[in-house]
């Protein structure tokens, strides 16, 4: 599960505003990477309060000089002091839940509160592996039927593969 949010960097000068990612623990193992460098969130930085980011290859390397020891060090995004304890590998990007043409820059951890907070707002980015086998629609029959949707209403979540749902958003444009 994930969301995207603008984030200000602060760092020497000005501020400049990132896009940041908020991301459930398991979520770049559903989508298949790990960091590069250090680790990736644990449920443990779920909780409110945590202060820990994975920033992208991109933002490490422009931003904070490609040092290979920025693990442990400190960041500051929208005023507040947070902990590096992950670099993502070059190219990857995960899909943002609104912005299919932007690249995320850094992630933090999505809190159990703000999900539960936010059930019936559908600002979050709901990514599952299928088995083999299975395709959207069917899994779209399976959840309008089974009143598996929150809430539940057919149509206020919609499966999609991440191609068809790039192709339609350019296609909108």
């Amino acid at each position: 599960v994930m969301t995207s949010r603008n984030t200000n960097l602060n760092s020497d000068g000005e501020p400049v505003m990132v896009l940041g990612g908020l991301i459930t623990p398991n979520m770049f193992s559903v989508i298949g990477t790990a960091p590069a460098l250090g680790r990736s969130f644990t449920e443990d930085d779920q909780i409110a309060g945590s202060k820990v980011v994975i920033v992208s290859h991109g933002l490490w390397r422009n931003r904070l000089g490609g040092d290979p020891g920025v693990i442990g060090s400190a960041i500051r995004l929208n005023r507040e002091s947070f902990t590096i304890v992950g670099v993502l590998p070059p190219g990857f990007n995960a899909p943002s839940a609104w912005r299919f043409n932007q690249m995320h820059d850094v992630y933090f951890p999505l809190t159990r509160e703000q999900i539960d907070r936010g059930r019936d707002s559908h600002w979050l980015l709901a990514i599952a592996r299928l088995e083999p086998g299975v395709i959207c629609m069917q899994l779209n029959t399976v959840l309008a039927k089974d009143d598996l949707m929150f809430p539940p209403n057919p149509g206020s979540a919609v499966i999609a593969t991440i191609a068809s749902a790039v192709i339609y958003n350019l296609r909108r444009r």
